[in-house]
Order: C-alpha cells, then sequence, then structure tokens
C-alpha cells in the first residue's frame, strides 16, 4: 500500500535506493529477487513511484486470507484475462497464466507485497511458471524479516516446489533502516524546518516511515488550524 501523502517530497535514502535498484534490476535482466525491510522501511511506496515510471509493472499486495486460487486469480486479472473463476483448478490457472507471461516481448515485472502471507501452498506452483517465464518477465518477493524465516523453514523442511524455488531466488536483499538524518531531511524538504519539531518527529518515528508520514501530516494540520483560530 502506498503510504505517501499527496504532494509529499520524495528523498532518495538508502532504502529508497536499494528498493529501487532491485526493481530495476529484475524488470531490465527478469530477475527473481526478495526484498526483506522492516514495516515502515518504504517499501511499498517506492514500488508505486516505480510503477508509474515503467510500464508493464504489476504490484499484488498479499491478503492474509488468500489461498492460492485467490492469488493466481489476482495474477490473471493483472494480465487482463477475466475467464477465470474460484472454481477452476489451480493448475489450470497456473499454466494459463504462464501462457500469457510467455508471449509477452516487453519488459515486465511482478512485485508481490506483504510476502509473509503467502502459504507454501501458494508458492507451490511458482517454480515451474518461474522456469517458464525467466527470460521474459522479473519477479519480486517482498516482505519482513519473518517472510524470509518462514521461507527457510518450508526449504529446510522440502515442502512441495520450495527448495526448488529458493534455488531460482538470484538474491536475497536486506532493505536498510532510514536513519535520523535522513528522516530529518525529508521533514525539512517538505515544510518542516523547526529544529525541536524536526527532532521531536524524526526520533519519534525511530526509523519507521509511516509514523514519519502520519506526525508530520498530524503537525502540519495542527499547525493550520492554530493559524485559522488565531
Amino acid at each position: 500500500m502506498n503510504t505517501i501523502p499527496k504532494d509529499w517530497k520524495v528523498l532518495e535514502t538508502k532504502a529508497f535506493n536499494t528498493v529501487t535498484r532491485c526493481l530495476l534490476s529484475c524488470y531490465r535482466n527478469h530477475f527473481l529477487m526478495a526484498l526483506v525491510g522492516e514495516q515502515g522501511s518504504g517499501k511499498s511506496s517506492t514500488f508505486s513511484l516505480f510503477k508509474a515510471k515503467y510500464p508493464n509493472v504489476h504490484i499484488i499486495t498479499l491478503d492474509k486470507n488468500w489461498g492460492p486460487k485467490e492469488l493466481y486469480l489476482e495474477m490473471l486479472h493483472c494480465l487482463e484475462v477475466y475467464e477465470f473463476t474460484l472454481k477452476d483448478r489451480i493448475a489450470t490457472m497456473s499454466r494459463r497464466i504462464t501462457l500469457e507471461l510467455g508471449k509477452r516481448k516487453d519488459k515486465t515485472l511482478f512485485i508481490f507485497d506483504e510476502a509473509g502471507k503467502f502459504s507454501a501452498d501458494m508458492l507451490e506452483y511458482f517454480q515451474p511458471m518461474r522456469d517458464a517465464t525467466s527470460e521474459n518477465v522479473g519477479m519480486v518477493l517482498s516482505g519482513t524479516n519473518q517472510f524470509r524465516r518462514q521461507f527457510d523453514k518450508w526449504v529446510s523442511s522440502s515442502k512441495l516446489g520450495l527448495p526448488e524455488l529458493g534455488s531460482r531466488i538470484f538474491k536475497w536483499i536486506e532493505v536498510p533502516k532510514t536513519d535520523y538524518n535522513e528522516m530529518a531531511q525529508i521533514l525539512i524538504a517538505n515544510g518542516i524546518k523547526e529544529p525541536k519539531v524536526v527532532k521531536q518527529i524524526a526520533t519519534n518515528s525511530a526509523g519507521d516511515l509511516r509514523q514519519l508520514y502520519q506526525q508530520a501530516m498530524m503537525h502540519k494540520k495542527d499547525t493550520t488550524l492554530e493559524g485559522e483560530i488565531k
């Protein structure tokens, strides 16, 4: 989910650049990579900015209530295939996704956000799908460190298809936390320049960009309200 407020200036922090480089690499070279970073590290917001800049970029935000069919149906909808329903077989959906992606000549990228909500069953068909589309489609699995721990457990216990999928992941990339100086620079760039306010918000946010955005917007609203009262 994109958490960037309207008119908010985005700075090229270490986290932003790390995520962008990963997306560009997967988009241009058709890699499968995994991004791991804690909540509020700016991954989802960077995804939205990347999607707005490049064609054929699809962001799928997983839902905790999804099963394999919901996931593959969402992928089909991204590919503008609407003839399937949840009554169809998973294998049939997977084959159609592979067929549609195989037809693509332009660069295509699938970003799976909130990857911690994957189940082992949802990932079962990814390995054959990945093998069939590795020449023209990039994929990014994005989640917190908990996702990597869970994935490693599935691989070590030889969950069906997971060791094979794990061997296809080109690289696991850790998203660095936004530091205090970067948080302060973001606030200043967005019009919050009072040193005491900058210090308070940057410190309280503790590297969480969602918290930074929320507190900054609250401060702006409070400041506007005070001005109207006066």
